[in-house]
């Protein structure tokens, strides 16, 4: 997987393309497009690595639970997002957000783009005419 796409961004806490920054679920979101919808996770961590340094990206794609878990991943096409808990901190601001499901889980170790992972493609500015490889 090449993570050309990814060139000239960096990482941030949120994704403006103007400025040339990408939170890494969206930066997952764009290699597995450049792939053509479907990628495995190994090769789409060793992108990441080859982009943004040797950290460990594998919280990207953990399952997801009610009671934890990062809930970027989806359990199939149509799931558009998971409720997902977050622990208090020192300020005690235990709470729960949705956050939008832009891939999800095909097989063991494979994922591909979700329904929802397309629309947020087109907030991007990126279709299915856009693919960059």
């Amino acid at each position: 997987m090449n993570a050309q796409i990814l060139s000239g961004l960096r990482n941030g806490q949120n994704t403006d393309l103007s400025a040339g920054t990408i939170r890494n679920a969206d930066a997952v979101l764009l290699l597995l497009h450049s792939a053509g919808g479907m990628g495995r996770s190994s090769d789409l961590k060793a992108a990441l690595r080859a982009w943004g340094g040797d950290l460990s990206y594998s919280y990207l794609f953990q399952s997801h639970s009610p009671s934890g878990g990062y809930g970027f991943v989806g359990t199939s096409f149509e799931q558009a997002s998971n409720r997902v808990y977050h622990y208090p901190s020192a300020y005690g601001d235990e709470h729960y957000s949705v956050r939008r499901t832009y891939y999800y889980r095909v097989a063991r170790g494979n994922y591909a783009v979700s329904s929802e992972g397309y629309k947020r493609l087109n907030e991007l500015g990126f279709t299915n005419e856009k693919v960059i490889a």
